[in-house]
């Protein structure tokens, strides 16, 4: 079974940590990889808060499995 850390690397790229109209730098723990592993759908995004103004942005697993698939990025800060 692999580590988290292992599960951590391996999924970079696929979600992205959206701070929300804040400029924060929030602390990720990598345990969150089963949050995010839980909630994953085959074919649409899924996003779950972490805490006030930061979310997780969950790519689905037909975008991640398709042959163009580019990695984005780990965090980005967002103005809605």
């Amino acid at each position: 079974m692999k580590t988290i850390r292992e599960r951590w690397s391996k999924a970079l790229g696929t979600f992205q940590i959206q701070i929300v109209n804040a400029r924060i730098s929030p602390q990720i723990d990598v345990v969150i990889i089963e949050r995010i592993e839980a909630a994953r759908k085959y074919d649409e995004v899924v996003y779950i808060p972490l805490r006030e103004s930061v979310r997780v942005m969950i790519l689905p697993k037909s975008q991640i499995l398709s042959a163009g698939f580019e990695k984005i990025e780990t965090f980005k800060h967002v103005q809605e």
